[in-house]
């Protein structure tokens, strides 16, 4: 399912976070992600994904 439907977010401004997520929760852990926008993306990724502010 597509992340960003499950959290009700619309638009250009979440479709990026929304694509990482769906990304990050595909991939063998460990995952890391690091970004700028930490309160954009924390609630899009489970427990498992360890999220970074830089």
């Amino acid at each position: 399912m597509f992340v960003g439907r499950a959290h009700h977010l619309h638009g250009r401004k979440y479709a990026i976070d929304a694509a990482f997520a769906d990304i990050a929760g595909a991939v063998p852990r460990p995952v890391t992600v690091l970004t700028s926008g930490l309160e954009d993306l924390a609630p899009l990724y489970g427990p498992t994904v360890e999220i970074v502010k830089v």
